[in-house]
């Protein structure tokens, strides 16, 4: 992200491990804001089924704004990068399936 403007993260997931539900449970930030909790695929869409989030962002003046808050940390203005993390919740390790940034809204993508 070399650009000033607003940006959509695409998070794809799936459980392709566990049998069910509350055996993986993680976070996900942008930076040091928690953008998703206690996220649990499989309780979610089941095994072995895509699922996706959109997150909208906006990157201002080196800094990322999500929900119109600044999401502090967030960006590598050297590298021209957002940090996305995943925490480790109270079962097993998180996991991540793609990782996507589309510029403009969702509202305009798609």
């Amino acid at each position: 992200m070399k650009e000033a403007g607003k940006y959509v993260l695409i998070l794809k997931f799936s459980e392709v491990y566990f049998q069910a539900a509350n055996e993986k449970i993680f976070d996900v930030a942008i930076g040091r804001k928690t953008i998703l909790r206690n996220l649990d695929i499989f309780a979610t869409v089941g095994k072995a089924h895509s699922y996706d989030e959109y997150v909208e962002f906006e990157l201002k003046n080196d800094k990322i704004y999500h929900n119109k808050a600044e999401a502090s940390d967030a960006y590598d203005s050297q590298k021209k990068a957002i940090r996305v993390k995943f925490l480790k919740g109270p079962k097993d390790n998180p996991k991540i399936n793609a990782i996507v940034i589309l510029s403009g809204t969702i509202q305009g993508n798609f």
